[in-house]
């Protein structure tokens, strides 16, 4: 976009948040797409995030969107958060998993394998905040 579209975006946000630099830069993720059209008013095919989330959870699209490459054109699609909602229930499951084997008896101590795997999903899990908060690391 050009000139002013940054300067009055930064105006108004610094203005609402009373901050004199809201952010050192923007950057554009590609349009997004509804069922493979660019999404639009004119094209009456636009649809709003509470329009979206009460058919979908907030996860779901997250993962949708963290699913697609930033610097492409985004596509919400039926295909798209079924593909979401698949690797939703992976992790859902795969965390579940973690939760029943770190349980143990009341006061029973854990192995030093089981506390070895404790420190290594927490490591992964370090890792994945840390990527998520950095978009460039992401598809």
């Amino acid at each position: 976009l050009k000139f002013p579209h940054h300067d009055n975006e930064m105006a108004q946000s610094e203005a609402y948040l009373q901050r004199s630099q809201w952010v050192n830069y923007f950057w554009h993720a590609g349009h997004l797409h509804i069922e493979g059209l660019k999404m639009s008013k004119s094209l009456k095919n636009f649809i709003t995030i509470r329009q979206a989330l009460a058919f979908h959870s907030a996860r779901q699209l997250r993962l949708m969107f963290l699913m697609q490459a930033w610097d492409k054109g985004m596509n919400y699609s039926d295909q798209a958060i079924d593909m979401a909602k698949v690797e939703e229930r992976k992790v859902k499951h795969f965390l579940g998993l973690l939760e029943f084997w770190q349980r143990k008896p009341h006061g029973q101590k854990k192995s030093d394998k089981e506390a070895k795997i404790d420190e290594s999903v927490a490591a992964c899990k370090d890792a994945i905040h840390a990527a998520i908060l950095d978009n460039f690391s992401t598809p």
